[in-house]
């Protein structure tokens, strides 16, 4: 594709990444200033969000981040969501020994505090609600919004005010 028109690639695995992305960008269509802004208004958010004694209450605690159904798959290490649901917030995460999203066979081995069902790429819905507690009836199952958990740039302003709405509910 470089032969014929500029490219430009990322690899995000971090807020961070996020952060020098959109930077990249902001330079690459001239808008630096703003995308400055963008990525400060972010950080602050983030900043608070560390800062919140809510977190407290979720840290150390253990979660399976489900993906899909059928098989089901999970985000473990080397991905933007394991990233955020560990570093950020300070789950456990039950894949933490896995690489990417593998498949999980038997879902109730794994036994977490946790279970977020996320909206994409699988639509998890209030029904798989119900069969994922019959399976673990001991864990908290919860249908979390996939985009603020793998959707990296200007996206993540909302993020953070997400997760206190999200840890709360915990």
């Amino acid at each position: 594709l470089e032969n014929i028109a500029p490219t430009w690639m990322s690899d995000i695995f971090t807020l961070e990444d996020s952060f020098q992305m959109m930077l990249e960008i902001g330079r690459l269509v001239d808008l630096e200033e703003k995308s400055k802004e963008i990525v400060q208004s972010i950080k602050d958010a983030f900043d608070d969000l560390k800062a919140s004694p809510m977190l407290r209450s979720i840290q150390g605690k253990s979660v399976l981040y489900l993906i899909w159904k059928d098989p089901y798959m999970g985000a473990a290490n080397q991905t933007f969501i394991d990233h955020l649901l560990t570093e950020t917030l300070g789950f456990e995460n039950v894949l933490k020994m896995e690489n990417r999203y593998p498949e999980i066979t038997d879902i109730r081995k794994v036994n977490p505090d946790f279970i977020f069902l996320s909206s994409e790429p699988y639509p998890f819905k209030e029904k798989h609600l119900k069969e994922i507690r019959e399976k673990c009836p001991n864990t908290k199952v919860v249908l979390v919004d996939g985009e603020y958990f793998s959707w990296y740039g200007s996206r993540l302003s909302n993020a953070p005010i997400y997760f206190q709405r999200l840890i709360a509910q915990l």
